[in-house]
C-alpha cells in the first residue's frame, strides 16, 4: 500500500485502523509524509508499533506536493499488487481481498479500479457514490479512475514511474499511460471503501461533491 500524507491527522487515525480491519492483510505499508507540521508523523509511528504488517514512513526534506509525493512512496513499495490510499478515507473489510482475487484470475490486467461511497466530513455516507455522480455529472457510465479507487501491478510502475515533474496528479499520469496498452485497464461496480469530503481537500471536481448533482 502507498499513502500520501499532508497535515492529516484529523482523519488518518481512521483510515490507518481500516487497514487493520481488511480480511486480506497487506504485506506492507509505505507512507511519505510530506513536510507535515500537526502530529500526523506520530500517528504514523504509533501506527507502525501496532501494525501486523512492514509500515514505512518516509519524511521529505521539502515541500514535493501531492504528485510527486506519491511518485516517490509508490517507486518504494515492494509487493506485486500496490494500493493507492489517500489520507482521509476508510477502506471496506473486503477491498483488498476483491482486489487482489481480480488480479490473480485476470493476469493480463496492469491497474484495476473501482466504485467509492461519498461521505460528509463526519463519516456519513450520502446515498451516492463516485461513479453515480459521474453518470449524473458528464453522462458518463463508467467506474472513476482515481488514485485511491486504484490498484497497480509492480511492473506496470517500474514504466510509469517517476512521474514527470510538469504532471499535475499522479492518478492521472498513471490512468492515462494505462491507456496506451489494450486491455490492461479494468474496473469493478463495487464499491469498495468511503470518500470523505471535506474542507481540506486537494480535488475539487463537481462528482467528488457528497450532495446528489441534480440533472436539468
Amino acid at each position: 500500500m502507498a499513502m500520501a500524507t499532508f497535515n492529516g491527522e484529523k482523519f488518518l487515525a481512521e483510515q490507518l485502523d481500516s487497514f487493520l480491519l481488511q480480511s486480506y492483510m497487506p504485506d506492507e505499508l509505505v507512507v511519505c509524509d510530506d513536510c507535515s507540521i500537526d502530529n500526523s508523523i506520530n500517528i504514523l509511528y504509533s501506527f507502525k508499533e501496532k501494525a501486523p504488517f512492514d509500515v514505512v514512513v518516509e519524511s521529505n526534506i521539502n515541500n514535493l506536493g501531492y504528485t510527486q509525493s506519491f511518485s516517490k512512496v509508490l517507486s518504494k513499495c515492494t509487493g506485486d499488487i500496490v494500493f493507492l490510499s489517500d489520507q482521509d478515507d476508510v477502506w471496506c473489510p473486503n477491498k483488498i481481498d476483491e482486489i487482489v482475487e481480480y488480479f490473480v484470475s485476470n493476469p493480463d490486467v496492469w491497474i484495476l479500479s473501482h466504485d467509492g461511497y461519498i461521505t460528509d466530513e463526519s463519516g456519513i455516507r450520502s446515498g451516492q457514490t463516485k461513479a453515480a455522480q459521474i453518470k449524473r455529472g458528464y453522462g458518463k457510465n463508467v467506474i472513476p479512475q482515481t488514485g485511491a479507487l486504484s490498484a497497480v501491478r509492480k511492473i506496470f510502475l517500474d514504466v510509469a514511474l517517476p512521474i514527470p515533474d510538469n504532471i499535475i496528479g499522479h492518478d492521472l499520469w498513471i490512468h492515462k499511460l494505462a491507456s496506451f496498452f489494450p486491455n490492461r485497464k479494468a474496473q469493478l461496480k463495487e464499491s469498495l471503501q468511503d470518500i470523505r469530503r471535506h474542507s481540506s481537500n486537494t480535488s475539487e471536481w463537481i462528482v467528488n461533491k457528497h450532495k446528489k448533482i441534480l440533472v436539468n
